[in-house]
């Protein structure tokens, strides 16, 4: 065995005991959950991020600074996934089906936080078709691309497939953070959103360990 060979491998033990040590901090019933059915994911090969949000919702709008500036520096292998839901609340459906109108002509990224501070800062009524179509225009989304996007079957499939996957992960509202279609960040002890992120990488680290373990 060569020193670099050696070197190799003793870098590589440093990072996995590492990463038991942050999964090993970790409280099953305070920190995470492990969902009773496994969500499917969008890319098996990475270990994916799914939020469940809704722009309605004033708790989302707390935790999105914090959810953008932490996956503006992901690691290689983790993907970050937004699903828009309702959360049960029917004046909200406009709002998940637009996000998804939105994404299918590339306005998403740009729109999100907008959104947001549309609906929590300046009280814009962004609960139908028509208004969110108008508010819209005014941030320079062709009408005639959106309004036919919002009647389009793929939007109404995504919309449908979100609401599905968060009664299947049985979550209690929103936000909601699921990591690898396995577990759901439950964040008890948090005294605020903040404190959720380092949580977050630890089940990422939790993640890595175990499909090491497999491998």
């Amino acid at each position: 065995m060569t020193i670099r060979s050696l070197k190799a491998i003793l870098a590589a033990c440093a990072v996995l005991w590492t990463s038991g040590s942050l999964a090993a901090e970790l409280v099953e019933g305070r920190d995470y959950e492990t969902l009773s059915t496994r969500l499917p994911t969008s890319d098996p090969a990475k270990i994916e991020v799914l939020e469940f949000f809704a722009w309605p919702c004033s708790h989302c709008y707390e935790l999105h600074p914090f959810m953008e500036r932490w996956s503006a520096k992901l690691p290689a292998d983790v993907k970050f996934v937004k699903s828009a839901v309702s959360a049960g609340f029917p004046t909200w459906v406009p709002a998940a089906r637009a996000f998804y109108v939105f994404e299918s002509i590339g306005e998403t990224k740009r729109l999100d936080a907008a959104a947001f501070k549309a609906i929590h800062e300046q009280r814009v009524n962004l609960f139908t078709e028509a208004s969110i179509l108008d508010w819209a225009v005014k941030q320079g989304v062709d009408r005639n691309k959106a309004a036919a996007a919002f009647k389009s079957m793929s939007v109404d499939t995504q919309t449908r497939q979100a609401e599905a996957n968060a009664r299947a992960a049985r979550i209690q509202g929103t936000p909601s953070i699921i990591v690898d279609g396995r577990y759901q960040l439950l964040g008890v002890a948090a005294k605020s959103y903040a404190d959720w992120l380092p949580l977050l990488d630890q089940l990422i680290a939790k993640v890595r360990v175990e499909r090491n373990i497999k491998k």
